[in-house]
């Protein structure tokens, strides 16, 4: 899948929505919950309700917030962007306990039982959207078991085909079936996601059909249309193909999703003066609230004083008593990356790093880390550990707040690489450091054969590792 698109569609089916009107859909939430065989208490546990961003997978304001009187019971109204498939995250004295993803569409209540210990047989939702979830599950579930079946390999590649499309076909009459539902929704996204390389124009065919007919279908179905044009290298045409949609009446929801998705496309597509031309639409176009004033904030630095091709901005580092700074480094491109030593997620990447850096040091590149919490004890420890080869601060010019606002760090590890000229190549957030090579191999034009005939034996690390923030 396309790095851009691999960022956003993991959250594809938890926020296809169902709405053709600008009213927020409004409902109930209650229930209860029993003791079991754990000890947990009934009293006092938490219960919350919280989108989850397609373009990003954040999680933010919560549109439903109650506890358990003594005896388990609870009910609450709920109040959401759209209608859709929303987690309810179970706590107990601030501890998750479990999520349970429950549908919520206007006018609706929905009842939630739940037993002790949580499990699948010990919840129960119902209302008339979660009863369409509930049939739709057991679709998934059949086809999950088929699916086992062919990735076995025991069918011919004619039968396999056929298999997928009769099952992309049933999930499609579930859809058409149940067009105005929030499951529906969902049912027509697993319909053209199961044709994906297998009848691509079929795929498109459909996309577009929902598209033109029901406006709950754009976001995801946007996702899937730019992952499509992505892998046949039609940038520019996956941009045009979103503007086209905001020039077209938009539930604001959907409006802010799209210019979300066209905000990262257009910056892996190096569009810099388009992005923030992007952002001031952005802010013009839709209502000044939180989600929208924290994007924009996020992203102009990306595409001003960090864009590809700005000068790298001044900073300044101790290591083993020697400065660092930007000047010092001019000369030879160096990746800049800022993390915690305690990140899980960077310490899972520290082997492909250490080859990486292996490989092309002899060509001049330097890698020079910035660890928030680098303390002389720490570093002791670490090094005894890892042993890498590169440098580390001691200390950092300014405080992290400072680090943090200058060079725009929302999570960690960030890497920041720049080229012999001093000026910024890319920017990788945490998720991207599959793409580090490619963009060191880029930078490091001229290198010697044999540096390239040793990437193939270069060990991998999980990109998806969910590390510390």
């Amino acid at each position: 899948m396309n790095r851009i698109i691999h960022l956003i569609a993991v959250s594809i089916f938890v926020f296809l929505s169902a709405c053709n009107e600008l009213d927020h859909p409004q409902g109930v939430l209650k229930g209860q919950f029993f003791e079991g065989s754990d000890s947990v208490s009934v009293d006092g546990i938490e219960l919350r309700v919280r989108a989850v961003n397609p373009a990003d997978g954040f999680r933010g304001t919560a549109y439903l917030e109650t506890k358990t009187d003594s005896n388990g019971y609870f009910e609450s109204r709920f109040r959401v962007p759209l209608p859709g498939l929303y987690p309810i995250e179970i706590s107990k004295d601030g501890e998750p306990i479990a999520e349970i993803l429950t549908v919520l569409a206007d006018g609706e209540t929905v009842n939630l039982s739940v037993g002790f210990p949580i499990s699948d047989s010990t919840v129960t939702l119902s209302s008339p959207e979660n009863e369409l979830y509930t049939t739709l599950n057991r679709v998934d579930r059949n086809y999950r078991r088929v699916a086992t079946y062919l990735q076995a390999g025991v069918l011919s590649e004619d039968s396999t085909r056929m298999e997928i499309e009769k099952w992309s076909t049933l999930y499609w009459d579930f859809y058409q079936e149940n067009a105005s539902s929030v499951v529906g929704q969902l049912a027509a996204a697993s319909s053209v996601q199961l044709l994906r390389g297998l009848d691509d124009s079929l795929m498109v065919e459909r996309i577009f059909w929902s598209l033109d007919r029901d406006a709950a279908m754009i976001p995801g179905g946007v996702l899937l249309l730019t992952d499509y044009e992505l892998s046949r290298g039609e940038a520019a045409k996956a941009s045009d193909h979103i503007r086209n949609i905001l020039r077209t009446p938009q539930h604001e929801e959907h409006k802010r999703t799209l210019y979300q998705i066209l905000t990262r496309l257009e910056y892996e597509r190096n569009e810099m003066k388009s992005g923030l031309q992007l952002l001031h639409q952005m802010s013009r176009d839709l209502p000044v609230d939180p989600v929208t004033r924290d994007w924009i904030t996020l992203w102009r630095p990306e595409f001003t004083d960090l864009a590809r091709g700005e000068v790298m901005p001044d900073f300044q580092i101790w290591s083993n008593g020697s400065v660092l700074n930007q000047d010092s480094l001019k000369g030879r491109p160096y990746l800049l990356e800022f993390t915690r030593l305690a990140n899980r997620r960077y310490q899972d990447q520290l082997d492909e790093l250490s080859v990486i850096y292996q490989l092309f040091s002899q060509t001049g590149l330097e890698v020079v880390t910035v660890a928030q919490d680098m303390t002389p004890l720490r570093k002791e420890t670490f090094f005894e550990e890892w042993g890498p080869m590169w440098i580390y601060a001691d200390s950092i010019n300014g405080d992290w707040p400072t680090w943090i606002e200058r060079f725009n760090l929302n999570e960690l590890p960030v890497r920041i690489l720049v080229d012999a000229d001093g000026r910024i190549y890319r920017k990788y957030q945490p998720a991207e450091f599959n793409l580090v090579l490619q963009g060191i191999q880029e930078v490091t034009q001229g290198l010697q054969e044999s540096t390239q005939e040793d990437l193939g034996s270069m060990p991998s690390s999980d990109s998806s590792t969910n590390g510390e923030e």
